[in-house]
């Protein structure tokens, strides 16, 4: 079972959904070479809405770039590009606010 959790910023507040990957999404996904922004073939309903529930209780995992640098809008956003090549690993990341994202402000 694969699923998609997605977080939207909005002024004041933060909404989350989560989406199951549906059988045919699954099998379009693996045939599909096009990795444009539109690719033909996709359709929004090759997955299923699910609950989502948040606890302090329930420890998950987070896919976290090696070196535990993902913050690049502070700092690093010079740095990113579409064809950023660069290896994940299961981690806590680095807070928002963590030095490491900012090493340049700590020269002195």
């Amino acid at each position: 079972t694969s699923i998609c959790i997605a977080a939207s910023f909005t002024p004041g507040s933060v909404s989350l959904s989560a989406h199951q990957l549906a059988v045919p999404g699954f099998e379009w996904g693996r045939k599909n070479v096009d990795n444009s922004a539109n690719p033909p073939g996709f359709n929004p309903n090759m997955s299923e809405r699910v609950q989502l529930l948040l606890s302090v209780r329930i420890l998950g995992m987070t896919l976290t770039p090696e070196g535990k640098v993902w913050n690049y809008g502070i700092d690093l956003t010079q740095l990113w590009s579409a064809n950023l090549s660069f290896a994940v690993t299961l981690d806590t990341p680095l807070l928002f606010w963590a030095e490491d994202h900012r090493p340049a402000a700590f020269l002195t």
